[in-house]
């Protein structure tokens, strides 16, 4: 009887904990690599690395998930100005 592959399980991670495995690996591969170019010596260019990693993680995270975000403020529709509820436009 043969094992199973891992192709044979139908598993969905839900987004979270996607979000927190990339999280987790990019900021930690970023922290090895850093480690080990500054006890080589090296620690400007571990420094580099580390930086690059995790900004590089944050930019992997915001082309999956932040893309997609309608980052916009208040259009003023509904809020009619010299109302109670606005009070900041009264004169």
């Amino acid at each position: 009887m043969p094992l199973p592959s891992g192709a044979d399980y139908d598993i969905e991670l839900p987004g979270w904990a996607r979000l927190l495995a990339i999280l987790a690996v990019g900021v930690a591969i970023s922290g090895v690599i850093d480690f080990a170019l500054t006890q080589a010596g090296y620690a400007n260019l571990g420094a580099f690395a580390w930086a690059t990693g995790y900004a590089g993680t944050i930019i992997v995270l915001w082309l999956v998930w932040g893309r997609d975000l309608e980052l916009v403020g208040d259009t003023g529709v509904g809020h009619e100005s010299g109302t109670e509820e606005n009070p900041a436009n009264e004169r």
